[in-house]
């Protein structure tokens, strides 16, 4: 998508109060760029959505919510029609879909590619299916980043997740306290330190 230099790229984001949202807009605030960011919340006035460039989507229901089952359906037809409430309002030509890694069928195990199998028996996986689906059917062009578990933090404002083991190590280092480690050490996980997925995603 080619947009004059000197005009501001108008992106939507919806799920503005999430922690990946919450880190890119300060993220933005901090650095010169030509991005302007138009928060889009729930029930909220969206007259100012009008005429974006990128749609960000934050909003898929997250882990706790996907895995409690608990009005699961009305929680999915909620996002969706707030996604596409957005989508015909902004109008974006492009939407970026932040997503899970683990949506690949045994993505813990095995190198995962663009063209690997997706399938997952996990619920939040599965709900994260749904949403990329429904959004893969919208007129714009969407690009879906498969993410792994993001730590850390840019601002002292900002707190990291906190049931992260990263995030636990780095907060007992700083702050001299013991970790008490519940895991059966059988476990692998990639981590992305948070600054370097801002980036890549500010490049985008």
């Amino acid at each position: 998508m080619v947009i004059n230099s000197k005009l501001k790229i108008r992106c939507g984001i919806i799920g503005a109060k999430g922690y990946l949202a919450k880190q890119l807009i300060e993220y933005l605030r901090n650095n010169q760029n030509n991005i302007k960011i138009i928060k889009h919340f729930k029930n909220g006035n969206i007259k100012n959505f009008k005429k974006i460039d990128i749609l960000i989507n934050f909003a898929s229901p997250n882990e706790v919510i996907s895995r409690k089952k608990k009005n699961i359906k009305k929680i999915i037809s909620d996002w969706k029609a707030s996604i596409d409430s957005a989508v015909k309002i902004g109008k974006p030509k492009i939407i970026i879909n932040i997503c899970t890694v683990h949506i690949f069928n045994n993505c813990n195990k095995l190198l995962v590619k663009e063209d690997s199998e997706i399938q997952s028996a996990d619920p939040y996986s599965k709900v994260q299916i749904i949403c990329m689906k429904h959004l893969n059917q919208l007129d714009a062009k969407v690009l879906n980043l498969y993410v792994t578990n993001i730590y850390g933090t840019i601002s002292k404002k900002l707190q990291p997740r906190k049931d992260l083991i990263l995030n636990k190590i780095i907060d007992s280092a700083v702050n001299k306290k013991d970790l008490k480690l519940d895991t059966d050490c059988k476990s692998y996980r990639d981590f992305l330190w948070i600054e370097d997925f801002l980036k890549i995603l500010h490049k985008l």
